[in-house]
């Protein structure tokens, strides 16, 4: 079995009542967080997962704490769940 070819990963808008009722987040204490890689513009950054977002129409989003270029610390984005852009780190 191959692997499906990499995307992006989607960056997910904050919640609005068009999208129905609020999402059920989950979270993780500090020390429990965990890894994911994400694909943003062609590169795979390790990052760190904040919650997770489970939507009434069975959609998800991680919201993670990512470094990306042009920023001088991590910052806080939530994407769409999508096996090829997210994988977890085994760390």
């Amino acid at each position: 079995m191959t692997e499906p070819e990499p995307v992006d990963a989607q960056e997910a808008p904050p919640w609005s009542p068009e999208q129905g009722p609020w999402p059920r987040v989950r979270t993780w204490p500090p020390a429990e967080k965990p890894g994911l890689y994400i694909r943003v513009n062609g590169r795979w950054y390790h990052c760190w997962v904040l919650a997770r977002h489970d939507y009434a129409d069975g959609r998800m989003a991680y919201q993670v704490d990512i470094k990306l270029p042009g920023h001088d610390g991590p910052v806080s984005r939530m994407y769409w769940w999508d096996p090829r852009a997210m994988r977890a780190a085994k760390d």
